[in-house]
């Protein structure tokens, strides 16, 4: 007698056995890919989830059991697939409810398979074979059940209770590290299936509900933030504007897709990479040490930061958990002295909902594809060249009836996987590294480099840049930190002069160009997005008492307090980043003014890093507690990681 028939004989359907082992094992090669470990107790719960769905499966007799499990090995194989090719790029674990809409994200079809790799072929490589024999299995007669029913009940069951225990009492722990200790599996249904809503309250929350009730009750509110931060209004800095010396002028904020400051003064064979943005640092105030802390909003997550110096929520992108809200920002500061406040981007105003943001955040108007058009398309929208000219040309017609002006303008050329443009680049690159993705990163920066140089003389040259205070700033990371090449990173030590370290990968420049006959400085103090809006306040005189704001004027000396957007996985002071790991063996540590790893006996977790979850879930209280806009509607239009509903576009400046 086979060892087949034996096995049916005792109740276990070999077909099963085989589908469940092949499934466990994938979920172990998942869990290595993304996590660098196969095993844990989060193996254990994902095991118990095969199981759970094989063994009932089996329940259902042979033929019927065996078309159910071949679907679940699909299923679970198109989960393990997309969860490790998203967790390779973001560093974050997607939901199954972004899973399931990543189709939305037609436009991002080119990036993911950037990110596929032959080793992720193991994931479906058994698919065809498993669906064949279950389609081929003929109905039985008299459906035979497998005794493998009453495991599958038992681990189902005990797989729900770790499921429900996996969901995060703190809607800000780090997805990666919640995935590591309670399973994929558990995981993902955790957050299927957990509270619609993040957990709000704890300190401070009754204050901020106040106050985004009564802007009145803002002062109490920042006394409250002011504490877990502990900014103070400290000494002004050297060689910077005095306070509301810039009151009347203009203000254009250039958001950089993928700038990171290490670019700044690198070099390849002796090339600059950035040799205008370098010249503007020439002339300007330079805050290198600023870091990223956008969440699940990408790109958008950066502009809400800057515009409203609050953190983007847990779970979701700002433009979708606030599209209805009313929110307190820097365009509205500047409507209550007179200013026209429009944002530029190429784009569709539809992709990451901006359609909805942007009333949200006060902008009277904005220019996406509609006013920049369809030539020089470069993937995602026209080219930084297309945007930089006809936003130079709306703005002069501002300049030229002396109305004054905040202009937000969103780069786009340089994104992920930097195909679309690092063929127009200047700098030559080493044959050894051009087919590689930092040599791509670094082309397409170039590219942007050149149009942000004409964008400048464009500006000088029309007597505008004397009346405007410029900012240049990077929304995120370009170059990933985990799983490069050998050749990307020999091509990094080369711009970097050094190992590339994960805090160069939330390093991102910040440079603030003044009129005047202010001296161009470098302030060496960490900041972070959060810190924009409140610094151009400073700059311009703007009232922000009745504003709560998480972030400080980057011209004052105090404490810096940082964190990330959607979780409490990373802290900044002035002493040191702090980046908690999957284990506390793996707790990284970087001096945040040069980014290099700080190793020794001493470190150790900083003493306000508990109040990190405090500051975020205040801040997502405050948001979420804001009034909406009487014009607001239920429309959301494209997001990439998350659901989408039908978007109706709101009115847009027609083209020229």
């Amino acid at each position: 007698m086979t060892l087949l028939r034996r096995l049916e004989r005792h109740g276990i359907d070999p077909f099963g056995c085989a589908v469940g082992a092949l499934l466990a094992m994938k979920l172990l090669f998942a869990r290595y890919l993304i996590f660098g470990h196969w095993l844990g107790f989060g193996a254990f719960t994902d095991i118990l989830a095969v199981l759970a769905v094989i063994g009932l499966s089996a329940s259902a007799g042979r033929s019927r059991g065996r078309k159910i499990a071949a679907v679940v090995s699909l299923l679970f194989s198109l989960i393990a697939l997309s969860t490790v090719v998203y967790a390779s790029y973001f560093d974050q674990m997607p939901t199954l409810r972004m899973l399931a809409s990543i189709r939305e994200g037609g436009e991002l079809v080119v990036g993911v398979i950037d990110l596929l790799s032959w080793w992720h072929v193991l994931l479906v490589i058994d698919l065809p074979v498993i669906l064949f024999v279950a389609i081929r299995t003929k109905r039985d007669a008299e459906p035979r059940r497998f005794r493998l029913g009453l495991l599958g009940t038992n681990a189902l069951v005990a797989f729900t209770a770790l499921a429900v225990a996996a969901y995060p009492t703190d809607s800000r722990s780090d997805s990666m590290t919640s995935s590591y200790r309670h399973g994929i599996m558990a995981f993902e249904l955790s957050t299927l299936v957990g509270r619609d809503g993040p957990e709000l309250g704890g300190f401070g929350a009754n204050v901020a509900v106040a106050a985004a009730k009564s802007p009145g009750a803002a002062d109490h509110l920042q006394r409250q933030i002011d504490q877990l931060t502990g900014h103070t209004d400290g000494p002004r800095l050297p060689d910077v504007p005095a306070a509301g010396s810039m009151r009347g002028k203009n203000l254009i904020i250039i958001q950089a897709e993928s700038l990171q400051s290490g670019l700044v003064g690198a070099r390849i064979n002796g090339q600059p990479i950035v040799p205008n943005l370098e010249r503007l640092i020439d002339e300007s105030i330079f805050f290198p040490n600023t870091y990223s802390q956008i969440g699940r909003g990408n790109t958008a997550d950066a502009e809400f930061i800057a515009n409203t110096s609050l953190y983007p929520p847990s779970g979701e992108p700002a433009s979708v958990a606030y599209a209805r809200k009313q929110i307190p920002s820097l365009p509205r500061l500047f409507e209550k002295q007179g200013y026209e406040a429009d944002t530029f981007h190429t784009n569709d105003a539809q992709f990451w909902n901006r359609f909805q943001l942007y009333p949200a955040l006060g902008f009277d108007r904005y220019f996406d594809r509609a006013y920049f058009g369809t030539s020089d398309l470069t993937g995602f929208g026209a080219s930084d060249g297309v945007l930089f000219y006809k936003t130079w040309e709306k703005l002069l017609v501002y300049h030229e009836q002396h109305k004054k002006f905040y202009a937000q303008v969103v780069t786009l050329s340089a994104h992920y996987p930097f195909g679309a443009v690092c063929g127009r680049g200047q700098i030559e690159m080493p044959p050894e590294f051009a087919n590689t993705a930092t040599a791509r990163y670094l082309e397409s920066q170039n590219y942007f480099d050149q149009q942000l140089g004409a964008f400048v003389d464009f500006l000088r040259a029309s007597g505008m840049l004397d009346d405007t205070v410029l900012v240049v700033y990077g929304d995120h990371f370009g170059m990933r930190f985990k799983k490069a090449t050998r050749a990307d990173g020999q091509l990094r030590r080369m711009v970097f002069g050094r190992r590339y370290t994960q805090a160069d990968y939330f390093n991102i420049p910040l440079v603030i160009r003044v009129p005047g006959d202010t001296p161009p400085s470098r302030q060496e103090a960490p900041l972070g997005q959060i810190d924009i809006m409140p610094t151009m306040a400073d700059l311009f005189g703007l009232d922000l008492s009745s504003t709560p704001h998480f972030g400080r004027s980057g011209f004052v000396k105090t404490k810096t307090v940082l964190a990330k957007g959607n979780c409490s996985s990373l802290y900044i002071d002035d002493d040191m980043m702090f980046v908690t790991g999957l284990t506390s063996a793996e707790n990284l540590f970087y001096d945040p003014h040069t980014q290099r790893r700080m190793t020794g006996s001493r470190l150790s977790r900083p003493a306000h890093f508990e109040n990190v979850a405090d500051i975020l879930r205040l801040s997502e209280t405050y948001g979420r507690s804001l009034p909406e806009r009487p014009s607001a509607t239920d429309d959301i239009g494209v997001i990439p990681n998350a659901k989408k509903a039908s978007g109706v576009k709101a009115p847009v400046e027609p083209s020229d």
